[in-house]
């Protein structure tokens, strides 16, 4: 599982190096594992905050060798500005590991060698930056380096204070708090969220990623267009453990596009079908592409509340593509997958549980338990650890792999905390956190529906290409306040953005979801994305729905919310209608369709009396479907 997808090749190595590579890896999740165990603690040797600089030492070491100067080099050995660039990072890390204490209560200004050293430190995460997560990232990282220092020289509303050099080091250096290189990102990255990824890539390696699909043909195999169903429900089942829109593609995708082709399905629908399911992945809890506990922080309230919010959305997404690829299926005419080649549930069930058992302990960990969530993972992978030493052979090999495929994506996300660290750290020393947003909500005005869809589109502009925390992070800084000052709950609107920035997974011209999966399907990629654009538009909608009705977060539940949630259900039905000009077993027309759509507009706006007049308008072109429509389109 890769934690960004973008084309960066990373350097062939010699096996020594290869081996020194391995070996760190290891030591890093390892480490990381033992100190979410609270072990360390256990032996009274306290790293709270010097963890995240003795991480960080590892991963600039790691970087440097595995992501080579230029992509798609095959050079195997390290060149001497490598070195420097290795020493760079792990020297002032190491550094911050030995005076954390100092720093974090201390009140002396930076010495030189201390301004030295944070010199030399950005500038070598930003071409760490550069190498593991590109160009794009790296350039906003700059600018909100660059902006303190040049901003006082800048015309009008763009003017900012004056910064010294010792200023500016202490803010991004030295600051143990919660700005700046060391800041909460980083804390997060390096233990929640890798605690995750470790768990997820465990999960991997002990189970079968395969049984989901089992499973899910169990489920819903028999159904109309059934293997573009499987598809959708065992992308769902497996973002549970993945978050990564683009693993999930790499992973189910290999399987479930090839026999969506042989079901009958054109390549580029069987692309966008992969695609948007894996999409959905990211917004499905309990890892949200681990979002989520950078979510609950943010926000303010616990991990397990972000869970329960996002949780319907998720499933309203994906029953808005079950809808959809219903309707396709029913107009190409293609059927189920043969029963025969179904498995018994209860077979596909028992021959999962080295998937399901898991899951259900973790989440009794974290929901019923209340155990911290890196904790939580952390005995989860020591129960996968366990269970893995006693059973069949290549036990240790597989322990070992997974901790050493984990350190390499923990290394580029070592780098991805950095950069929201910097990132956070520009927003709050220039006071750009309160410009954007005052900025937005002047052209919006007091407008809500219009600085939703402003909103929108930034999120997915912004979102194009980039991993799912780091646009987060970025939009939780600019567009979330925005919201906020209209009005809206403040989970409301971080789930809104988030949302939108996820979207752009399938959104062209990036679409990296779209991309990969169109290369499995040897589809054309702008044809691709079309249909994931068709397959998803109902899910656009969705994030409005629930910042204009909170109830389908779950925030406020009584029996107001089962009426709030079926005719959400239904309206997203009738806009799929609308979309697919299918129903009851009929073709209809324009006219009709553009009924559908406006009965499913009604229903799913949040107003008593909007809903009834959408429910009667639906039960009337239902009725006139069933009742005069035979075998012909009607216009």
């Amino acid at each position: 599982m890769r934690f960004v997808s973008e084309g960066k090749g990373q350097r062939v190595l010699s096996a020594p190096l290869n081996s020194v590579v391995n070996a760190l890896c290891i030591v890093l999740s390892i480490y990381i594992f033992l100190y979410a165990l609270t072990l360390f603690d256990f032996f009274g040797i306290s790293l709270f905050g010097a963890h995240r600089a003795l991480s960080f030492a590892i991963i600039g070491v790691l970087i440097f060798l595995i992501y080579p100067y230029k992509e798609n080099i095959s050079n195997q050995s390290i060149a001497w500005f490598d070195w420097l660039a290795m020493l760079g990072i792990s020297i002032p890390s190491i550094y911050a590991f030995i005076f954390w204490e100092e720093w974090l209560y201390g009140i002396n200004m930076p010495t030189v060698f201390e301004e030295i050293l944070a010199f030399v430190f950005i500038i070598s995460i930003l071409e760490a930056s550069r190498r593991s997560l590109g160009l794009a990232f790296t350039s906003v990282a700059s600018i909100f380096i660059l902006y303190p220092i040049f901003g006082s020289f800048l015309p009008g509303i763009l003017e900012t204070n004056t910064y010294s050099i010792s200023q500016l080091t202490q803010f991004f250096y030295l600051s143990g708090g919660g700005s700046g290189v060391f800041g909460i990102p980083m804390e997060i990255f390096t233990t929640t969220v890798a605690m995750f990824l470790i768990f997820g890539i465990f999960l991997q390696n002990i189970g079968r990623s395969d049984h989901f699909i089992s499973i899910a043909t169990s489920l819903i195999g028999a159904a109309r267009g059934g293997m573009a169903k499987v598809a959708i429900i065992s992308s769902a089942f497996f973002s549970t453990i993945s978050g990564v829109g683009v693993a999930n593609v790499l992973i189910t995708g290999t399987m479930t596009i090839p026999a969506m082709k042989k079901s009958g399905f054109k390549s580029p629908f069987a692309a966008a079908v992969e695609a948007t399911a894996s999409t959905g992945g990211v917004l499905m809890p309990p890892v949200m592409g681990s979002a989520a506990f950078l979510m609950a922080d943010i926000v303010g309230v616990p991990y397990w509340d972000i869970v329960v919010a996002a949780f319907l959305p998720a499933i309203l997404f994906y029953l808005a593509m079950y809808f959809v690829v219903d309707g396709e299926a029913a107009q190409s005419n293609i059927a189920g997958i043969e029963k025969e080649k179904i498995p018994p549930i209860l077979k596909s069930i028992l021959e999962g549980w080295l998937l399901l058992l898991p899951i259900c302990i973790l989440m009794i960990l974290i929901g019923y338990i209340s155990i911290p969530v890196d904790q939580a993972a952390a005995l989860t992978v020591s129960f996968l650890i366990i269970m893995r030493l006693f059973m069949g052979s290549g036990r240790l090999l597989t322990v070992s792999q997974s901790f050493r495929e984990a350190g390499k994506v923990i290394a580029q996300l070592g780098v991805a905390g950095a950069v929201l660290g910097i990132i956070m750290g520009g927003f709050a020393l220039t006071g750009l956190g309160a410009f954007i947003p005052s900025m937005l909500a002047g052209l919006a005005g007091d407008n809500l529906i219009l600085l939703l869809i402003f909103a929108a589109i930034a999120s997915i502009i912004l979102g194009m290409g980039a991993p799912p925390l780091l646009v987060y992070v970025l939009l939780a800084g600019t567009i979330a306040p925005t919201l906020i000052s209209l009005g809206v709950k403040p989970l409301s609107a971080h789930l809104f953005i988030f949302y939108f920035g996820m979207l752009s997974l399938i959104t062209p011209p990036v679409a990296l979801s779209v991309l990969v999966a169109s290369r499995i399907a040897d589809a054309d990629f702008w044809e691709s994305s079309i249909q994931a654009v068709k397959l998803g538009l109902v899910a656009f909608i969705i994030p409005f729905c629930f910042v204009l009705e909170p109830r389908l977060l779950l925030l406020e539940v009584d029996l107001s919310s089962i009426w709030v949630l079926l005719t959400t259900i239904l309206g997203i039905y009738s806009l799929s209608t609308a979309l697919t000009g299918f129903v009851f077993r009929k073709s209809v027309g324009a006219l009709y369709r553009i009924s559908f759509g406006i009965s499913g507009f009604l229903m799913i706006f949040p107003d008593g009396s909007s809903d009834i007049i959408g429910i009667i308008l639906w039960a009337v072109l239902s009725g006139l479907a069933r009742v005069w429509l035979k075998n012909t389109v009607v216009k």
